[in-house]
């Protein structure tokens, strides 16, 4: 499947503006997507002391009910790793009206929070409705929630209740500044579509309607001009919220007020550099005169240092998610500013473990843009001394850097067959792994990945396709969909799937892996950047002359 992000610049680009944190993708010309985040392998002894955090919770639902998705994050890294994160599915049952569940609509569950001796984050999906998203959770808590569906209430209880009740009523605070923020268009008002008589009518239309209208800004000056006075004056957004937790504070400790505080500060920041970063760097720098650069450029330097003022506790800056992403942004703008590397401004802003984190960060978030990840890989371990930020890293650099024969596995063929590495090496080998309702595997497959292995099968090599699905019926009927009944498909499943989507971070779908006949990885990716199948066959036959053509075959010539 191709990536039509170049194609989407059109001559009139609109885009609705908020202020929010934007992620963007690696660019990849070959979509994939991503499917069963798992626990992270994680051995090193220098671990944090495990704890657990106990939930128990009533759900009040006039509909059928589905499971429950809850997602543990016990070390926040970026918004999109999987690393140490679990997962868990949960079944809400009846109650049994003694244990005081005396309303036949309302169904109960109980769990345990796995965390370290420090705040993690926990989210919760009903029917993959986000009901709780990236809640703060405190290591040894015992939790009570009551969700009621038909209200949309959320109610929380236990000894520190205040805690999950501040969090909830400051992003209701939050909800309600996005609802009556400005509706905003970026382009021009000269474009078309403004003279258009049925616009001209719709805008007379709603002119004086009670509601809200559309804003129409100038893309560069104007925009960025209102970008930088909205974070010029935060207090207009971060007062009302702040406000919040000022009421709490009596049942809040001093480190839980911080972790609140740094949350409120942190996501307005952290939102606005993120902002102007993505969209008005490059205008800035590119089409700005000499003076009009200087003057923007100081605008942003003195809102980092107005962010620097603000004295976050070290176990904030070690634990929130909020505070990590700002600091990220500062410390890349700023980079880029100095003309510096990023490891360079970190080691001069931050220290030790504080320091480490936004190392392991950076790689996390960037390392799939950057060129030679095996030496910037090599540079940031040789800077990272401490866990589980240096564990990320070295993480990273197993499921970025070639040259490992891989770990043993076992898999079950469609015949019920158990195979194992030794079953699947002998010669080169071409691994897909994918699961049976992900479109863009579909695609991958029949239009790039076996029309390529029907071309140059000539070569020597093998193609396995190895599926990931729960669900062994689904696996087996889709087989002609997804593969191809004359190469080999295995499935791969329970705690074997665990280690290896782990160990390899396999979370977007399509995954190739392509390894030499003795179970040494060459490559992690034959093509995915390729905007057409010719370019994807190219690059392909290029790595493989490369890796596997000059290599001596069992029998000891070359190939």
């Amino acid at each position: 499947m191709l990536d039509n992000l170049n194609d989407m610049k059109a001559k009139l680009i609109l885009f609705i503006y908020f202020f929010v944190s934007i992620n963007l993708g690696t660019g990849s010309q070959i979509k994939a997507q991503v499917k069963n985040k798992q626990t992270s392998v994680f051995n090193d002894q220098k671990a944090k002391k495990q704890n657990t955090a106990i939930i128990y919770g009533e759900i009040n639902s006039p509909d059928s009910l589905g499971p429950i998705q809850l997602v543990i994050t016990p070390y926040y890294i970026d918004p999109n790793s999987s690393f140490l994160r679990v997962e868990k599915t949960i079944d809400p049952v009846p109650g049994e009206w003694f244990d005081g569940v005396t309303n036949p609509k309302v169904k109960k569950f109980s769990t345990e929070i796995p965390l370290s001796d420090v705040v993690g984050y926990f989210s919760l999906k009903i029917k993959e409705h986000p009901v709780l998203d990236n809640y703060l959770v405190l290591p040894g808590d015992s939790l009570k929630i009551s969700i009621n569906m038909s209200l949309l209430d959320v109610l929380f209880e236990g000894k520190n209740s205040s805690f999950y009740e501040a969090q909830y009523a400051v992003n209701r605070e939050q909800q309600r500044q996005r609802f009556v923020s400005p509706r905003m268009v970026v382009t021009s008002k000269s474009a078309k579509m403004f003279s258009r008589p049925e616009s001209i009518a719709k805008m007379a239309e709603f002119k004086d309607k009670f509601g809200f209208r559309l804003t129409v800004l100038e893309p560069g000056k104007e925009i960025l001009d209102y970008h930088l006075s909205y974070l010029e004056h935060p207090e207009r957004v971060v007062n009302s919220q702040l406000e919040i937790i000022d009421s709490f504070s009596e049942h809040l400790s001093s480190e839980q007020c911080d972790l609140l505080k740094a949350k409120i500060l942190c996501d307005f920041y952290g939102a606005g550099l993120s902002t102007y970063r993505n969209f008005h760097h490059e205008t800035v720098e590119g089409q700005f005169n000499a003076n009009d650069q200087v003057l923007y450029r100081n605008r942003v330097q003195r809102i980092i240092r107005d962010i620097a003022e603000k004295d976050f506790l070290l176990n904030t800056q070690l634990v929130s998610a909020s505070f990590l992403d700002m600091a990220l942004e500062s410390c890349i703008l700023t980079a880029i500013w100095e003309n510096k590397s990023f490891l360079e401004i970190v080691k001069r802003e931050y220290r030790e473990e504080v320091a480490d984190r936004l190392r392991a960060s950076y790689l996390s978030n960037h390392l799939q843009r950057l060129p030679n990840k095996e030496n910037y890989i090599h540079k940031f371990l040789a800077a990272t001394k401490t866990s589980p930020w240096k564990d990320r890293i070295q993480s990273l650099e197993r499921s970025n850097i070639v040259g490992e024969v891989i770990q043993q596995v076992n898999m079950v063929g469609l015949d019920g067959m158990n195979y194992t590495k030794k079953n699947i090496l002998g010669k080169p080998t071409l691994l897909y792994f994918y699961f049976s309702s992900c479109h863009f595997s579909k695609t991958y497959f029949q239009q790039y990945l076996f029309p390529l292995y029907q071309e140059t099968k000539d070569l020597g090599y093998q193609l396995i396709a190895v599926s990931i699905d729960k669900d062994q019926t689904l696996w087996k009927s889709r087989i002609d969909e997804y593969s191809n009944s004359s190469i080999l498909s295995l499935n791969l499943r329970d705690k074997d799937k665990e280690f290896w989507i782990s160990y390899y971070e396999i979370f977007g779908y399509p995954k190739t892996m392509f390894l030499d006949e003795h179970g040494k990885i060459i490559s992690f990716d034959i093509g995915s950047q390729a905007n057409n199948y010719e370019t994807f066959r190219s690059n392909f036959l290029e790595l493989y002359n490369k890796e596997i053509k000059n290599l001596p075959s069992p029998t000891g010539t070359k190939r």
